[in-house]
Order: C-alpha cells, then sequence, then structure tokens
C-alpha cells in the first residue's frame, strides 16, 4: 500500500478502514488509496470488477459488506472514498444516498443516450468503420449474446476485425457509470472480443471521474470521433481515431508525463483482451524502463551491449569481473565466470532479438535445438518464454522447415511441468528480473502454462 503522503483520500472519510481479502489485512482507507493516482484509478475499477462478479474484494471490517471506491471533486480536487454496495443498517459509516444505483442510472444515462450529439458520433464511427476492409460484419445497436445465453450487450456499433477479433465501439457518454464500465468489459473479455470506449471531446486538465476510469485503464490512452476522423477515415481508406495518450519521461532523475496526440489507424494500435486495453503507445512497458533506467543507471545497457559484441572471450576476463562487482553491489547474484551462463543469456539476447548470439548458427530455431539438448535443462522454460514475449513463434515456425522443432516441442512439453530438471535455475531470478524484467512476470508464465495444457490434450 503506498505512504499517506499528499493522499488521495479524503479527509474524513466515513469509511475508515478496510479489509483486503486477499491479504487477510485490515487497512486504513488512506492507505488502500495510496497517493498513486493512476493505480488508485485502477484499483477503483478491480473493486468495480470485483462486485460485478459477486467476488468483492475489500469489505467493510464493521458490516462484512463489500466496498468501492466513489470520487468526490472539489474544484479541480478529485478525492476518493470507500462506500458500502448496499446500506443494510447494520453499520455506523452510512455512505449513500436514498436513490438506488439502477435509479440514479435511470435518469442520468437513459436522458442522454439517444441525444443527437450521441447519435451522431455512432453514425460518424459506422461510417469510418464502413472505409476499412479490415472490417466487416458491420452493425448498429445489435445485441451480443454472451455464451450461457442469459447475458447480453448491446453496442452502440459492433465489427469483426480481420476476420477473427470481434470490437464493440461504445461512445462515452458523460454520465456513464464505473458499473456499466466494468461489468462491459468484463463481458467482452468473456467473449474473447474488446471494448474500444470513443469519446466526443476530452480536457484532460478537467476530465470527468467516468472518463479517467476510462483512461488509465486502457494504458493511458484514449481516442476521439468527429467529423474530422470520419474526413480522414474516407480519405485514408480505413478507420481512423484521434488518438490521445501521456508519454513518460524522464526529467532531472524524475519521470514526467508529456501529453501527445495524433489521428492513428487502427491497424497501428496494440490490444490485450485480458487487461480489456487497446492502446497506440505502451505507457506501462515504457514507464517501466525509465524506472528501471532511473533505479540502475546503464549497468544494463552496459551489460547487454559488452554480452553481445563480446560475449565469453576469455581476453575480456577483467571486465567480466568489474561487472560481477558491480551486480554484486546491487545485491544481484551473478556467476563467477561467464560460460556457466552463456547458453542462458546468450538464449535470451537472441530470442529478444531474433537473431542467434553467441554461436555460429544463422537461425533462431538452429540455437532453439541446441538449448532444448543442453544437459542443462533449466535453460529451456524460460527460453520458450522468451520466444512467447518476444513473438518469435511465427519466426520459428518459417525455420523449421523439417518440423524437427515441433516433434521435440511435443516431446519435452510435457516434461517441464513434472520433471524438476526442467525448472529454472532461482538463484537466478534476481539477474533475470535486472536484465529481463518483461520474462519473469507471473501471467506470462500462466499464458505460456495454458498453452502447453491446451496442447497437452493433443499430444497425450
Amino acid at each position: 500500500m503506498s505512504s499517506t503522503t499528499h493522499n488521495l483520500c479524503v479527509d474524513n472519510p466515513q469509511i475508515k478502514e478496510v479489509y483486503v481479502i486477499e491479504d487477510d489485512e485490515i487497512y486504513t482507507a488512506q492507505q488502500a488509496i495510496g497517493n498513486d493516482y493512476d493505480e488508485a484509478v485502477k484499483l477503483r475499477m478491480e473493486l468495480s470488477e470485483s462486485i460485478s462478479l459477486k467476488k468483492p474484494k475489500y469489505i467493510c471490517p464493521i458490516c462484512l459488506v463489500g466496498v468501492y471506491i466513489a470520487c468526490s471533486r472539489h474544484n479541480n480536487d478529485k478525492k476518493f472514498y470507500f462506500k458500502h454496495i448496499v446500506e443494510n443498517g447494520n453499520c455506523p459509516a452510512e455512505t449513500r444516498s436514498t436513490l438506488t444505483k439502477p435509479q440514479i442510472e435511470a435518469m442520468k444515462y437513459n436522458g442522454v443516450k439517444e441525444s443527437q450529439a450521441h447519435i451522431r458520433m455512432k453514425e460518424i464511427i459506422y461510417e469510418s468503420l464502413s472505409q476499412d476492409p479490415n472490417f466487416s460484419d458491420i452493425k448498429l445497436e445489435t445485441v451480443i449474446k454472451g455464451e450461457d445465453r442469459k447475458s447480453w450487450r448491446k453496442p452502440d456499433i459492433q465489427a469483426v476485425w480481420q476476420g477473427k477479433l470481434r470490437v464493440a465501439f461504445e461512445v462515452q457518454l458523460s454520465t456513464t457509470f464505473l458499473k456499466v464500465i466494468g461489468e462491459r468489459r468484463l463481458f467482452y473479455k468473456a467473449q474473447n472480443s474488446l471494448v474500444c470506449w470513443v469519446f466526443k471531446k476530452y480536457d484532460k486538465e478537467h476530465a470527468l471521474m467516468k472518463q479517467d476510469d476510462i483512461f488509465h485503464n486502457n494504458n493511458q490512452n484514449l481516442f476521439l470521433a468527429s467529423e474530422d476522423t470520419l474526413k480522414s477515415s474516407k480519405q485514408n481508406k480505413t478507420l481512423m481515431l484521434n488518438c490521445h495518450w501521456y508519454e513518460p519521461k524522464i526529467n532531472h532523475n524524475n519521470i514526467v508525463k508529456e501529453w501527445n496526440s495524433k489521428y492513428a489507424k487502427f491497424k497501428e494500435l496494440e490490444y490485450d483482451i485480458d487487461k480489456q486495453a487497446i492502446y497506440y503507445f505502451d505507457y506501462k512497458n515504457e514507464q517501466e524502463k525509465l524506472i528501471n533506467k532511473l533505479e540502475n543507471g546503464d549497468l544494463k545497457e552496459r551489460f547487454e551491449e559488452w554480452w553481445i559484441k563480446h560475449n565469453h572471450s576469455p581476453e575480456y576476463k577483467g571486465e567480466w569481473k568489474a561487472f560481477v562487482d558491480e551486480f554484486t553491489n546491487k545485491g544481484i547474484y551473478i556467476n563467477e565466470y561467464p560460460y556457466d551462463i552463456h547458453h542462458l543469456i546468450s538464449g535470451l539476447y537472441s530470442a529478444k532479438y531474433g537473431r542467434v548470439i553467441g554461436s555460429e548458427y544463422t537461425k533462431l530455431v538452429q540455437a532453439a535445438h541446441t538449448i532444448a539438448d543442453l544437459k542443462d535443462n533449466s535453460v529451456l522454460q524460460i527460453f520458450r518464454v522468451a520466444l512467447l514475449v518476444y513473438n518469435r513463434g511465427k519466426q520459428i515456425t518459417e525455420e523449421d522447415k523439417k518440423g524437427l522443432w515441433k516433434k521435440k516441442s511435443d516431446k519435452f512439453r510435457k516434461l517441464l511441468y513434472i520433471s524438476n530438471d526442467y525448472q529454472r535455475n532461482k538463484n537466478l531470478d534476481n539477474l533475470m528480473k535486472f536484465l529481463f524484467p518483461e520474462l519473469m512476470k507471473r501471467e506470462v508464465w500462466a499464458k505460456l502454462k495454458a498453452f502447453d495444457d491446451k496442447h497437452n490434450l493433443k499430444n497425450p
């Protein structure tokens, strides 16, 4: 939890403490909300989605009712506080009005959803999609049914991208409730589809809370549509959106945000179905790089440059000793001799750059075979994670003309999870987190495991 310096919690919250089920701990409202606006808004969405799933993550320790984060705004100063899902009369912290959420939602949302401005926004998006040959099955206000046939949504516009991904385009209204946003994100994720929220206007200095809920949960990117983007879509024969984003920069050893915008083609965007994010600029990834650079100086860059250039040649023994000393001073274990981790480091850099590093081979699949045939089996699993993270699957497949790598993959896929010989060397975890932080994320390993489980069913 964040410290309370410049805390984002209101000064005197009614709910003063919350119980975090996952941590099995009680935190003050100030500790739980913290001082990082981006993280607070993400937590706001996370709690709303957990409530929609009927599995609230935070509860009131007094009455044991689930809570979510609400926003209080004075001038342009946004502060947060916790509210009960329902007021059952058993808690001294009464936080809700006498109107129910559905009543308020009906009063505000339905009153404007068919305004002329909203209707025109839907027309603009529909017409823009019609210009793009990559989109098909374009529909206006048509129901999408869930797998259980009970749940459904009716997005403003929906279309299929490149014949495989259904994208729902929703016009963001100033009265859109967090609950609505969260439930739609969960619905489209369950359908393996994507929701793309589109704004009519956005003022970053005076943004509404509901706009921030979308922006900060969308990798700090947002999209506008207008008569101008429609004109650009017609000219370019593709869907054009006016993309705005924050880009982190280092300024006097601090990370600051720079506001950027451009007209972007839909095919230029990246997306993540699990996070229901679609973006032009990868803010999170760039921020992690800058944080790592601030914390670790240029050691990571110098080591990578040295390894790729010189590898473990004996004449560079003195330089290696200097690197060992630097890593040791940072509390990071690294082997005394570079050849002990030659295949590991060279293999991961080869996967990262899509070219063979540290050997005379010319094809990545050859390096893959070498790693798979090592007596030290601990390298193979993290190497496969690297192939996944760095998107080398297509390259490996194209180079695997005779299908030998595929046969080998089918053979060792199960061994990776049932044999201790194939577990990574955890003594090197801190080094891996330093040099290749993108490979050490829990969700990446889970994604590989899910892939292997699926293929193990086909290859018993």
